[in-house]
């Protein structure tokens, strides 16, 4: 990868992420449910499959680039337990679902998911 790309996606990075109580870097990233973590169709059987290393690679890069999970789904709030519950039955976890909860720190108010 060509250096000025790998200077652009760190700068990306730093912009939408931020240090953690600990001095980390955190990064923030926003998921969709439904065909993107899990497999097409889950949603209309009930009956969800995860996508072949998702669940594998999201816990991965939590551990060793301190990111952080926004849920960012279409799903009302009767459906989106189960998906939540889904999650963390595989390993991840949300600081937010719907919302980043950091994104109105310095006063901004928008509806859209603030991440990567």
């Amino acid at each position: 990868m060509k250096k000025e790309n790998l200077r652009r996606i760190a700068e990306e990075l730093i912009w939408y992420g931020g240090k953690s109580e600990d001095g980390r870097w955190q990064i923030f990233i926003t998921l969709d449910f439904d065909y993107t973590i899990t497999c097409k169709g889950s949603w209309v059987s009930g009956k969800f499959v995860a996508n072949p290393h998702a669940f594998e690679t999201l816990r991965k890069w939590s551990e060793n680039y301190n990111c952080k999970y926004c849920l960012n789904t279409m799903r009302d709030e009767s459906n989106v337990g189960s998906a939540v519950e889904f999650c963390n039955q595989n390993g991840l976890e949300f600081i937010g679902v719907g919302k980043n909860p950091y994104q109105d720190i310095e006063g901004g108010n928008t509806n859209k998911v603030w991440g990567k």
